[in-house]
């Protein structure tokens, strides 16, 4: 559903865990935009599922690396990054472990 959506930035052929970007400074927000999904600081909407915003007890997290950015949207993707999207509180340790980030510090 999400592969090869634009030619500068797309889900690899069969795997949907890894973005191949083909030019410099494709940000987040472009990326999703390929696949019609919206994501900002606030809220990220996903057509298919529902939008997924900030609220008092819910919270849109965005990390690179292991490390927490308050980017989002216009994050400049980079070679090898490992990206973290959570909704929620807690279990942020364990999601990262998933997505095999090496923990830095805070």
């Amino acid at each position: 559903m999400y592969q090869l959506k634009a030619k500068s930035v797309h889900v690899e052929d069969s795997i949907g865990d890894v973005v191949h970007v083909h030019r410099k400074g494709v940000t987040m927000g472009e990326f999703f935009e390929t696949l019609g999904i919206k994501f900002n600081e606030t809220c990220i909407i996903i057509p298919a599922e529902g939008s997924y915003c900030n609220t008092d007890d819910k919270k849109l997290s965005f990390y690179v690396n292991s490390k927490s950015n308050d980017e989002f949207g216009s994050y400049e993707m980079k070679d090898k990054d490992k990206l973290l999207v959570s909704y929620g509180y807690g279990e942020i340790e364990r999601q990262l472990d998933a997505v095999n980030i090496v923990k830095g510090p805070a």
